[in-house]
């Protein structure tokens, strides 16, 4: 058990030292693209491209980290009034479903990135491979998490994070 709770805070160690310097530099290219646009009136064409993909990575280990941090919506009121037993089983349903979206969504992100290899960008050129690798990894990343979660959760036979705040 001490060695998923290691992984996982490892693993979300590394997903948020990613996050911050992703989030900077999405906001630095719209600052330049704002700045050459209205200033100079001059355009780069390749800027709203590279922030379309950035974002794309950005909002995949987000949520990523959302599952980690369990701060996804749920119905919360519902859990509230629940005995802890079912609290607990209806969690691990929903991690269930969590898993399997995660999984699905990686597997078909895999496929799609795989297919566009020869197609290229109108803006930068490159393959598109590399914008939809952010589905396989970013559902490879929401499973990992919901599954390391599940595991503990069975095995202290009690909800993690914040639906414990209900209690």
């Amino acid at each position: 058990m001490v060695l998923l709770e290691k992984v996982r805070d490892f693993l979300f160690k590394v997903i948020e030292k990613t996050l911050i310097p992703l989030v900077a530099l999405v906001f630095i290219l719209i600052f330049l693209q704002v700045l050459f646009r209205y200033v100079f009136n001059f355009s780069l064409f390749w800027i709203q491209e590279t922030v379309l993909f950035l974002m794309a990575y950005v909002a995949f280990l987000a949520a990523a980290n959302g599952i980690h941090e369990d701060s996804h919506p749920k119905m919360r009121f519902l859990l509230a009034i629940l005995p802890e037993k079912i609290r607990l089983f209806l969690h691990l349903i929903i991690n269930l479903l969590i898993i399997w979206f995660a999984l699905v969504f990686a597997v078909e992100g895999y496929k799609l990135a795989i297919f566009s290899i020869p197609i290229k960008t109108s803006g930068l050129g490159i393959s598109l491979f590399w914008p939809y690798l952010a589905m396989p990894l970013g559902g490879g990343l929401m499973s990992i998490t919901a599954i390391i979660d599940t595991i503990m959760m069975i095995v202290k036979r009690e909800i993690p994070f914040a639906t414990q705040e209900l209690e």
